[in-house]
Order: C-alpha cells, then structure tokens, then sequence
C-alpha cells in the first residue's frame, strides 16, 4: 500500500512538474510576442501603456526612434510625449 501511495505522490508531482514546464514555455511565448511587437512598432500602431498606480493609458505611435517612440495619448494629458519603447503594450 506505501508503494501505490508514493507512486501516486510521484505521478502528481510529474504532473505539476509539467504543468509549471508548460507555464514557463507560455510565458516565454508571450515574452518573445511581446519584444517583436516593440522592435515592430510603426507610426499608426494602436498601443497602451500600464503606468503604476493608474489606469492604462491608450495612445497611437506617431514616430519611432529607438529606445522611444512619440505616442499621442487618448486619455491622457500632455496629450503626446516621448516614451520608452518597453513601456508600451499591444492592444488586445
């Protein structure tokens, strides 16, 4: 019976195992997504951007000159400034 039991606790934690595995694999996913639409950005792209303590910012880029691209923000006053490429999210 302590044998069926420990083969249960091992099947359990090979199933977390994975399951953590696959998380990871996911999270990276996204990280990579998410880099290539920073390198990607273009004059025109829809963007927002999730400021600490506030509610998300949603703009548009107007110009693009790596490490920061010129956003004119819908919901937020000064209505267009310079801001870092890392800091800024795709629309969903």
């Amino acid at each position: 019976l302590k044998a069926i039991m420990l083969t249960g606790d091992h099947e359990a934690a090979a199933r977390q195992a994975e399951a953590q595995r696959q998380q990871e694999i996911q999270r990276q996913a996204e990280l990579e997504a998410l880099k290539q639409f920073q390198l990607s950005l273009r004059p025109g792209d829809r963007v927002k951007m999730m400021p600490a303590r506030y509610s998300p910012f949603y703009g548009m880029v107007i110009e693009v000159k790596p490490p920061l691209a010129y956003v004119q923000w819908e919901n937020v006053t000064p209505r267009m400034q310079w801001v870092r490429v890392e800091q800024l999210l795709p629309l969903p």
